[in-house]
């Protein structure tokens, strides 16, 4: 067993090291920007690949991103080989690859690979979404007793506010809040599900959107660290499962990274206030919240470990 100042100083080193790899991500997306006059889209019109799929020419992975077929989807054959190709810069250091093993095949799989070497921890940030989506049909998640919220509306319960939209790039000056005080890509490696299962969708890190689901993108809907699911039948948990709800989080001590869309990182704690939280993830409602001064500001409210 490790003494604690050795676990601790090994962790800190973790948490240093997973601050460095946003940051690699958030240079990547400006210099993406620089190219092409937009952010990534969260979704490639058309192979449907996530925005880390679309930013490796521009963080030193040239080498993969050779391997993918830019004029086939991500699931097409021509791109198998990619898909199932681990990212180490797209997880946190902090979070332990061994949880559970990849047994699905590439292509178009159905199964879920939780926290394997496949997983990206770095979500795109869709915006803040600030009702809940209405439980009017409800479908099983595979494999589990839990359901999946069905919204009706037609932005099918994703934000369109934040710096990355599904379908249309979005332009630095279009961020009327200031690039320093708006988020563009969270954190979200925790493990808090029930049974331990990873936070939010899980696919591999090429994944955009596949079979009417958005893949490493999120909606800011919770607060910090709060568990995502809940039992059936159990009125203190959440109210469904939102695909794209998933809480932001880590296994960090007592927070988790933001990258700021002037691609700054900020360590950010659990208690941060959900308002604020929402401010920081909308690009241009000026209601402007800086990291820098937001902890200090929160009082100590809710959105801890949950």
């Amino acid at each position: 067993m490790l003494l604690p100042a050795v676990q601790s100083a090994r962790e800190a080193a973790r948490r240093i090291q997973c601050g460095n790899q946003l940051r690699q991500i958030g240079i990547a997306c400006h210099n993406f920007h620089d190219t092409f006059g937009h952010l990534p889209t969260v979704a490639a019109h058309d192979t449907e690949m996530s925005y880390l799929g679309q930013i490796l020419p521009f963080m030193e992975q040239a080498n993969l991103h050779n391997l993918i077929d830019d004029t086939a989807y991500w699931y097409d054959v021509a791109n198998d080989l990619a898909e199932s190709t681990p990212v180490p810069a797209f997880q946190c250091p902090s979070t332990g690859r061994e949880l559970s093993a990849f047994t699905g095949g590439v292509g178009n799989s159905t199964s879920f690979i939780d926290q394997s070497p496949l997983r990206a921890h770095y979500f795109a940030v869709m915006g803040a979404k600030s009702e809940i989506c209405p439980l009017q049909e409800t479908t099983s998640w595979p494999d589990s007793g839990y359901t999946i919220e069905n919204c009706s509306d037609v932005t099918g319960g994703i934000a369109t506010n934040g710096c990355f939209v599904l379908d249309k790039g979005v332009k630095f000056k279009r961020i009327t809040d200031g690039t320093s005080n708006t988020m563009m890509v969270a954190e979200q490696s925790w493990s808090g599900g029930i049974d331990g299962e990873s936070v939010g969708p899980s696919r591999t890190w090429i994944v955009g959107i596949s079979g009417g689901f958005i893949y490493n993108a999120e909606n800011v809907f919770k607060p910090m660290h709060v568990a995502f699911r809940e039992e059936p039948g159990d009125s203190n948990g959440s109210s469904g499962y939102g695909n794209n709800d998933g809480s932001i989080g880590s296994n960090h001590t007592s927070g988790a990274h933001l990258l700021l869309a002037d691609a700054s990182v900020h360590f950010e704690s659990d208690d941060m206030e959900l308002n604020v939280l929402k401010a920081l993830a909308t690009r241009g409602n000026d209601d402007t919240q800086n990291p820098a001064s937001a902890t200090a500001n929160e009082g100590g409210g809710g959105g801890g470990r949950r």
